[in-house]
Parts: structure tokens; C-alpha cells; sequence
């Protein structure tokens, strides 16, 4: 049973390795900007902006 879901896991990880390559590479520059806005600007206002982005993604993801 575990053979055949590392087997699984491994195919979709070829399958989609160009997806989860991009997809991780947006999140890292995601990130990485979170934490450069948090050194130069007040921590309240990009925390308050990083919240709100997960509604404006969810509503972008319905339309």
C-alpha cells in the first residue's frame, strides 16, 4: 500500500514538475517581498495587506 502511493506521489511530481517548480518560485518571491516590505515599512500595514490578499485570491479563483 505505501509502495503504491510513493509510487503515485512520485509520478505526479514528474507529471507536474514545471507547475511545482513555478508555483514554488512564486511563493518564495512572495515571501521574500512580505519580509523586505516588514523591514522598511510598518509591520500593521503589510500584515494587514497580506490578509486581505487571501480574500482577493479567493475571489479571483471564483471568477
Amino acid at each position: 500500500m505505501i509502495d503504491r502511493i510513493e509510487k503515485i506521489e512520485v509520478s505526479l511530481v514528474k507529471k507536474y514538475l514545471l507547475k511545482l517548480f513555478i508555483g514554488g518560485l512564486f511563493v518564495f518571491i512572495s515571501n521574500a517581498l512580505a519580509v523586505y516590505a516588514m523591514e522598511t515599512i510598518l509591520v500593521t500595514y503589510v500584515a494587514a495587506i497580506r490578509e486581505i490578499s487571501i480574500v482577493f485570491a479567493a475571489i479571483i479563483g471564483i471568477i
